[in-house]
C-alpha cells in the first residue's frame, strides 16, 4: 500500500506516482533557471514535506530549503516551518479557519 501519492499535469496530460515509507516521494517542476522540489517522507508515524528552490534545468544554483510542513502529533496538528531571509526558521501552526499563528492554541489547530 502506498503511503504517498503525487500527480503532475503537463502537455501530455496527467501522470501519477506512488511512494512507500521507504522510498518517500518527490516532485521537481522546473523551468530553465528556476524550479521547486517538494519531497515527502515519513517522520516517525507522521508525514512530512520539505520544499526546496532549485536552479532549474540548468542547475545554476544549489538547492535551498525554504519550508517544511510536518504533522506533529496524532491530533493532526500541522506545523509549518519557514526559512526567514536571515537564514533562521520561523514556526507557524495552521488553524482550523486556515489562518497561520505563531503558536499552537490548544486543540484548535487543524
Amino acid at each position: 500500500m502506498a503511503r504517498f501519492y503525487a500527480s503532475i499535469e503537463g502537455n501530455r496530460g496527467t501522470a501519477t506516482r506512488m511512494g512507500s515509507a521507504a522510498s518517500g516521494i518527490s516532485a521537481h517542476p522546473r523551468g530553465w533557471d528556476l524550479g521547486v522540489e517538494v519531497r515527502g517522507y515519513p517522520e516517525g508515524e507522521h508525514d512530512a514535506f520539505s520544499v526546496w528552490i532549485s536552479g532549474g534545468s540548468h542547475g545554476a544554483t544549489t538547492d535551498f530549503l525554504i519550508a517544511e510542513v510536518v504533522e506533529t502529533d496524532t491530533r493532526g496538528v500541522r506545523r509549518l516551518v519557514l526559512r526567514a531571509a536571515d537564514g533562521g526558521f520561523n514556526t507557524y501552526y495552521l488553524q482550523r479557519d486556515r489562518t497561520l499563528t505563531s503558536k499552537e492554541e490548544g486543540g484548535t489547530v487543524y
